[in-house]
């Protein structure tokens, strides 16, 4: 199946299709060595066109960027069979095609690639989250948080009584954070723009915000003051965003994209945990034994497990999607590079620790996130 990028979401959408023992073909940069009459050996750069079988594959968030290593499979003018060669995706192969070769098409990679083809899919909405002295400028993506800029500052402390700084290095930074936004947001194309954090510092930034739109005439942002939607949150980490989507002003924004659905489903489990604890499950056997007595409502899975080195354990976790679908469960595929995937692949087990239907003994490790909301008015006790 050949692909062509052309942003950092189809990267992550590449990221969780290529597994160890794929074959990769596409045109790269190479050195290689050549002999002159003379006998000299000299380097240059080549652009060869290869297919490697892939042995490891790695990500670079901050890039972003994958880089794929494996060994060559067919015989080249310049690479011989066997030898190793890395392929690097970024921002600099957008719109270079390339082919992905699988013995089998699993039904996960295939709904991967759906999801990637859909237009719909593109990023809609932006984020600030701050408090005084750090600003995440994000773009919400259907399956990425992507931290488009970090903006900080160093805020003295207000001194009773004496002049300390404060007011007017407040004002510098939400500056630096109004430069960040008109740099990265482009307002025309952006469905609401969340501004989160302390109540009175998203009051004052947007006080800011407003101040200089009038003073320099920013068409842009005057003409379109009702995309942005100031919320609560208790910090301006990355991680408050899970916070700021789940308030209702967020929420009927951006209530059809799939990143609020997670948002609720997941929160819908919490929930469930703590209150009705006989209808939330997790780890691999609890969600297999409950799907063997049709008892599962929907299952949260993360894609990490797709990606796992032993192809094995890729594929227990595929069958156990595939035999839930067949049962009409609701899957979600929870991406580990947005908030709400995070939030699963980072629960620490000690909190949960309430599961007692099934087995007597739990072996489940952390990352095995595959978490169940079973069906309502399902009675756990005679099964």
């Amino acid at each position: 199946m050949t692909f062509l990028m052309e942003d950092p979401e189809d990267l992550w959408h590449i990221f969780n299709i290529i597994n160890a023992g794929d074959r990769i073909t596409m045109t790269s940069k190479r050195k290689v060595a050549q002999t002159t009459n003379t006998g000299t050996v000299t380097n240059t750069k080549m652009i060869v066109k290869l297919t490697i079988r892939v042995e490891t594959i790695d990500w670079n968030g901050d890039v972003p960027a994958i880089r794929i290593k494996g060994v060559n499979t067919e015989e080249s003018r310049f690479v011989k069979l066997g030898q190793y060669h890395t392929f690097q995706l970024s921002n600099d192969t957008y719109n270079v095609p390339f082919t992905i070769h699988k013995d089998k098409w699993e039904s996960v990679h295939l709904d991967r690639v759906r999801i990637a083809v859909n237009p719909a899919a593109s990023a809609q909405v932006a984020a600030i989250v701050l408090h005084e002295g750090l600003a995440n400028l994000c773009f919400i993506t259907s399956h990425m948080t992507i931290v488009k800029a970090t903006i900080e500052a160093n805020i003295p402390k207000k001194r009773p009584n004496a002049p300390s700084g404060h007011d007017k290095a407040v004002v510098r930074f939400y500056h630096a954070v109004i430069d960040a936004m008109r740099k990265h947001i482009n307002l025309d194309v952006m469905k609401c723009v969340i501004i989160a954090g302390p109540r009175l510092t998203t009051e004052q930034f947007m006080k800011t915000l407003n101040a200089l739109a009038v003073q320099h005439d920013w068409k842009d942002v005057l003409l379109q003051k009702s995309k942005f939607v100031c919320v609560h949150a208790a910090s301006g980490h990355k991680h408050s965003l899970l916070q700021a989507m789940r308030d209702p002003a967020v929420a009927s924004v951006i209530a059809d994209t799939s990143a609020l659905e997670e948002t609720r489903t997941l929160e819908r489990f919490f929930e469930l945990l703590n209150t009705k604890p006989d209808q939330a499950y997790y780890g691999y056997n609890f969600v297999k034994l409950a799907n063997k007595a049709n008892a599962i409502e929907t299952l949260m899975i993360t894609d990490s497990l797709f990606r796992a080195p032993e192809l094995a354990t890729r594929q227990k976790y595929i069958a156990l999607v595939d035999e839930c679908k067949a049962n009409g469960v609701d899957v979600k595929i929870f991406s580990t590079m947005h908030v709400s995937g995070e939030r699963t692949y980072r629960q620490p087990t000690t909190t949960l620790n309430v599961l007692q239907l099934f087995v007597r003994c739990l072996c489940v490790r952390v990352h095995e996130c595959v978490y169940v909301c079973l069906r309502s008015g399902y009675d756990s006790g005679r099964h």
